[in-house]
């Protein structure tokens, strides 16, 4: 955000970033197989969901004007912020 990027520019990069980190993360966490068949068809069954939160996202992120979209951005980053804290100091 302080690059002041304009934000198609900002939510792109941020989206392949967070794609390729995830893409990172696949072979270590598919090592542990923490999963099964049923966990499967349970993430199978929200592709759907998912599909449908990236069109209005888009969508979203087109339309709404470029100071409410940097604002929602510090408020969620806040809320993310407030989560982690709050997860490690029940720890």
């Amino acid at each position: 955000m302080p690059q002041k990027l304009p934000k198609l520019v900002f939510a792109g990069t941020s989206t392949l970033f967070f794609a390729f980190i995830n893409l990172a993360k696949l072979g270590p966490y598919h090592a542990l197989q923490p999963y099964g068949v049923s966990e499967l068809m349970g993430a199978l069954v929200l592709i759907p969901f998912a599909l449908v939160g990236t069109v209005a996202g888009a969508y979203l992120t087109r339309k709404i004007a470029d100071d409410w979209f940097f604002k929602w951005v510090q408020v969620g980053l806040l809320a993310i912020s407030v989560k982690l804290i709050v997860d490690v100091v029940r720890a």
